[in-house]
């Protein structure tokens, strides 16, 4: 792993999109007043869902010659599923099964040029389903079992996201965007804590091009010095020098809210992002903050 050090910019300029009117879900009370703020990239900052199918659909399109059977719906109700890119491959191989056991004489996508994400004519049945609450432990176990091929999977979602980024700019800037009023609400937390980064599993060249798109910069530990939050976030603690009882971290996982915690750091769970009711409501009940919007952190400090 490879290790840097940064210092972070005391405040942000203000700008970008308006905020949203939301409310704090629930609050938790602490003593002492957070001084680091880590914030998660996709699903907390930027909404990267169409990135992650296109991006996925033309992986699957090179290994096998045809798209995937499985509608941007379909892949984006089981988007919160996957924990690392490479198992966008999973979510598109469970949701063409339920698909084809649905409409099993649906014809074959192998047309490149008429792409998935544009297509509007998906058989009625697929249209209808839903991996919201499909089984995360079913989804992890066989994670497990096709380890092997997913990790091929991922390298090759990497390459081709790359590619994207660096010869079709446009295109992959357009398809993903920052979620409502998080420019604004990014300026006034600036204003609240001592030090604000992003901890993503990410690759750090992508995130720091669409931050630039809003005018946004922020230190990014990101997917090159480790894949584990919870190794991230000791990391920014280490930096910052402070304990990390003093960091907030805001994830739309729960899992990694849970590690952090471990760590001691005081997690909050994002509830516009990647997660499900159920996630939500466990965490909920095991007394994380669950917010609706970043402007609603406000109420935590």
């Amino acid at each position: 792993m490879s290790r840097e050090t940064f210092s972070v910019p005391a405040g942000i300029s203000q700008g970008g999109a308006d905020a949203a009117s939301t409310e704090v879900l629930l609050s938790c009370v602490t003593s002492a007043k957070p001084s680091v703020l880590a914030l998660d990239f996709d699903g907390v900052i930027w909404d990267t869902q169409r990135e992650c199918y296109m991006t996925a659909q033309e992986v699957w399109y090179d290994r096998f010659g045809r798209w995937a059977q499985c509608p941007e719906q379909l892949f984006l109700s089981g988007r919160w599923l996957a924990r690392r890119g490479e198992e966008f491959a999973l979510i598109l191989e469970i949701g063409e099964t339920m698909c084809l056991e649905v409409a099993p004489e649906a014809p074959k996508l192998s047309d490149h040029s008429l792409k998935p994400w544009c297509k509007d004519d998906w058989p009625a049945p697929m249209i209808r389903l839903s991996l919201q609450d499909y089984s995360l432990p079913l989804f992890m176990e066989l994670s497990r079992k096709k380890s092997q091929t997913l990790a091929e999977s991922g390298r090759q979602l990497v390459e081709k996201r790359i590619f994207l980024r660096e010869e079709h700019t446009r295109e992959w800037m357009d398809c993903q965007g920052p979620f409502p009023g998080v420019r604004e609400a990014i300026g006034k937390l600036a204003e609240k804590f001592n030090h604000l980064s992003i901890c993503t599993t990410k690759d750090k060249a992508s995130a720091l091009a669409l931050l630039r798109t809003i005018d946004l910069q922020l230190p990014i530990i990101s997917k090159e010095y480790s894949l584990d939050k919870r190794q991230q976030l000791q990391h920014l603690a280490e930096i910052t020098q402070v304990s990390p009882t003093q960091i907030m971290f805001v994830d739309d996982v729960l899992d990694n809210l849970k590690s952090a915690q471990e760590l001691g750091v005081r997690p909050v769970l994002a509830a516009w992002g990647y997660n499900s009711q159920a996630s939500r409501q466990e965490a909920a009940a095991l007394g994380f903050p669950v917010i609706s919007s970043l402007k609603a952190l406000q109420g935590l400090i």
